[in-house]
């Protein structure tokens, strides 16, 4: 009997899940077929007003793909986005998007408008959730790969403007002088104001040597033009020296080798120093992120035992433990951050100060709390979508950024460096 009862259970437990399934997959194609009859009415207006381009006949009917990708966005969102979305603010915030992103219908294909619909549709999400399209998708291999042609600077969509979350070290933008916080409105005459995030990006990026003319608006100062001439951008993510008896390991970015860097950075430093070594400085200033696993690839070096962070997503949460073996083995570790500091290096600076294993010295981080997720659409076009976010040990989020045990704020005109200096006495003195 009670067999009987279990195998009516699962039957029914996957009829249910068939029925939502099979809701989710008729809101999908109903949302679709709006937006068919949303970009047909929107054509009509702009053509009883205008001349219609004689290249797109009004009433084109929008292809099968394009259909079937707005679907798949559309039912991706509503069912992995971190937070549950109602339909009607999504298919809303799709139409603004493409109304707002293509004034003029009518010289353009069917194509460009259902891909300013789903941008529109998850700018309306977040800062960081994105459709990404070939060329797009392209662009962001090269940036994790570590190599790629532009200016050298993580941003992140504003209110009218890109954010600066921090200039890449050694790169054109740092040199020039861009810093964290830094809002930019334009390049060379083009605004931000109404551009999506990816095609902000890819104006930035350019052919080595060409220059680009940025306007930019730095807290209280007047608005003030910087031409930055581009270059290839190689990302050294790791770099290590010896500070007399202290190691020093800067970490700018966390891209796909990050977590080995830094293991072979430890072990010259240990093969240099010997038992004279008194202590590491991990530098995660001015440090943008980059990718999730490298970051708990990173952390765990210097941990024996803990949680490093946990993902909350919309149904579950997942904890990532640190495995043992202190490749540090327990010396002194002092970690600094500033505004700069986001994402990823957040999520090391908050495990190894959760886990009371790191001094965090500095300024507060920028406060990036979410995990992206990167989705297949098709064999070229990918769906970045939020899909969680991260909790430090302790169980809080980092939205507002992470605060340091020592506030040291960088010295703005003399060219000393402060926190590493204070960081250095402080290792010195343990």
């Amino acid at each position: 009997m009670n067999l009987v009862r279990a195998c009516l259970f699962i039957v029914s437990c996957i009829f249910v899940s068939g029925c939502h399934n099979y809701s989710l997959k008729a809101e999908s194609d109903a949302a679709s077929r709006w937006l068919a009859s949303d970009i047909t009415q929107y054509r009509q207006a702009a053509a009883s007003v205008g001349p219609l381009s004689p290249k797109e006949p009004m009433n084109v009917r929008l292809a099968h793909s394009d259909l079937f990708l707005f679907a798949q966005v559309f039912d991706r969102v509503r069912t992995l986005y971190v937070h549950e979305v109602d339909k009607q603010s999504l298919l809303l915030a799709a139409a603004e998007g493409m109304r707002r992103t293509v004034p003029d219908p009518t010289n353009v294909s069917n194509r460009v408008l259902v891909a300013s619909a789903i941008q529109g549709m998850l700018s309306s999400l977040d800062p960081y959730s994105s459709y990404l399209d070939a060329e797009h998708w392209r662009a962001l291999r090269d940036q994790t790969s570590g190599e790629f042609g532009g200016i050298g600077i993580q941003v992140r969509m504003g209110k009218g403007y890109i954010e600066v979350i921090s200039p890449i070290d050694g790169t054109p933008a740092a040199e020039a002088g861009v810093q964290p916080g830094d809002h930019i409105l334009s390049a060379d005459g083009k605004s931000f104001a109404k551009m999506a995030l990816r095609d902000a990006v890819l104006i930035l990026r350019g052919r080595p040597g060409s220059i680009v003319k940025l306007s930019i608006k730095r807290q209280k100062l007047p608005e003030f033009n910087l031409s930055i001439e581009r270059a290839i951008i190689k990302v050294a993510s790791v770099r290590s020296s010896f500070k007399k008896n202290i190691g020093y390991i800067r970490v700018s970015r966390f891209s796909d080798r990050t977590g080995a860097e830094v293991q072979a950075a430890i072990s010259t430093i240990w093969d240099n120093l010997g038992d004279s070594l008194k202590g590491f400085v991990l530098d995660l200033r001015r440090n943008p992120g980059g990718l999730f696993d490298q970051s708990i690839e990173v952390a765990d070096l210097f941990l024996d035992k803990g949680r490093i962070v946990s993902t909350r997503a919309r149904s579950n949460d997942f904890h990532y433990r640190a495995t043992k073996g202190d490749l540090s083995r327990g010396r002194p570790l002092v970690v600094l951050i500033d505004k700069g500091s986001a994402s990823a290096a957040e999520i090391v600076a908050g495990a190894l100060k959760d886990n009371l294993r790191a001094t965090l010295i500095g300024s507060r981080t920028f406060g990036k709390g979410s995990v992206q997720t990167i989705l297949p659409l098709s064999s070229e076009e990918r769906l970045k979508l939020t899909t969680s976010i991260y909790l430090t040990p302790s169980g809080r989020t980092v939205e507002g950024g992470i605060t340091p045990h020592i506030e040291v704020l960088s010295a703005k005109k003399d060219k000393t460096d402060l926190q590493l200096e204070h960081a250095l006495d402080w290792l010195r003195r343990r």
